[in-house]
């Protein structure tokens, strides 16, 4: 049986419609096949990168939102009860009848006091208050290896 002809081919007057793209099934050589297995390896390494990619961001995203959560937490339980927990620093003050006094440093708010307790009480050699105007010896001075 005879192939048939394109009308082009045999010479018949015809007519161009247009083109369009259409997808047909075609064997592959060895060679292409060989090529399409090491674009598989390829593109299974590339999704492989891009999974954990996602799985870090996916991470510092978390992150991220969880901060936020705990922010906003904080701001409706300070809404709630118009007060907030605010990290300040403390000064404790040992007084001359034993009670320590909780001082706050930048405004000189006095927070409370309690007495003393026994390891507060006792001085060591070389810690505590210096008296107004002397430095603590250094260790050569304070050992006898210092000037004299």
């Amino acid at each position: 049986m005879a192939k048939k002809r394109s009308p082009v081919e045999v010479g018949e007057r015809a007519r161009k419609l247009g083109d369009r793209t259409e997808t047909i099934t075609v064997q592959l050589s060895d060679a292409e096949i060989d090529g399409e297995r090491e674009k598989v390896c390829e593109l299974i390494g590339r999704k492989d990168n891009l999974l954990a990619a996602v799985k870090s961001l996916k991470a510092d995203y978390k992150a991220k939102i969880e901060a936020v959560d705990e922010k906003i937490s904080a701001a409706w339980k300070a809404a709630a009860s118009g007060k907030r927990d605010d990290e300040i620093i403390v000064e404790e003050w040992l007084t001359k009848d034993n009670r320590v006094m909780r001082v706050r440093a930048d405004t000189n708010e006095l927070l409370g006091q309690r007495v003393a307790r026994a390891e507060e009480l006792q001085e060591t050699l070389f810690e505590g208050p210096a008296e107004e105007g002397e430095g603590f010896p250094s260790a050569d001075e304070a050992f006898g290896d210092g000037p004299s």
